[in-house]
């Protein structure tokens, strides 16, 4: 009966042990799934965290209402970043990161590109076909104005680029040059806000190579 007992007693103890050590592998092999969810995907709460930092940022600069309509985390910057919606202007989606909203203000940016985009569609009104003509406005990173939020001293401070690029059947590669000097004068006479600089680059692909041709407007 004693060593019945005993070997009762022996075969309690493995159990536990054989339990312990499990319940230690399965408590690694979480850990390290939750490492590497969290390396990839950030942690949850901080990314709820910076949403609200982030809105309180752009609502409190520039006194609109925003919202947040998609967010991710970038583990190679270990950043988490937010695409932003402006409520009265829906259309000047930007997506940016609390840090980087300290840095640049891509909402600044657009709205200043959105002031130059407007003179364009008027100055070429009718001569931007979407289903042959693309047209892109940027602003160059290399000088000031990077989280002014005033439109017209962020324009006054910046260089800008109009790109358009236009379908071979509407413009001989031959004559783009006087093309792109004509646009040039038309977008000049459109444009009535101040710019520190302004470049119109068109581009034309003839199936073989591209033609370029750049003017200073400004």
């Amino acid at each position: 009966m004693i060593t019945l007992k005993g070997d009762m007693l022996m075969k309690i103890t493995k159990k536990r042990i054989l339990l312990a050590v499990l319940g230690i592998i399965v408590i690694t092999i979480l850990s390290f799934i939750t490492y590497f969810y969290v390396a990839l995907s950030g942690n949850p709460i901080v990314k709820w965290q910076k949403k609200q930092v982030i809105l309180r940022i752009y609502e409190d600069r520039y006194e609109e209402d925003f919202k947040v309509i998609r967010s991710h985390y970038d583990y190679k910057r270990g950043d988490y970043f937010y695409t932003l919606e402006p409520v009265e202007n829906p259309q000047l989606k930007f997506n940016t990161s609390v840090y980087e909203s300290t840095q640049r203000d891509l909402y600044a940016e657009l709205r200043a590109e959105d002031v130059i985009r407007q003179a364009v569609e008027d100055a070429l009104n009718g001569l931007l076909d979407p289903q042959s003509s693309t047209m892109n406005i940027y602003e160059e990173h290399n000088t000031l104005g990077g989280t002014e939020t005033d439109v017209h001293k962020r324009l006054r401070e910046n260089h800008y680029v109009i790109s358009i690029s236009r379908d071979v059947d509407l413009l001989d590669p031959g004559a783009v040059d006087a093309a792109t000097m004509d646009m040039g004068q038309r977008i000049d006479t459109a444009l009535g806000a101040a710019v520190g600089g302004l470049t119109l680059r068109v581009s034309v692909y003839d199936g073989d190579n591209y033609h370029f041709s750049d003017v200073d407007i400004r």
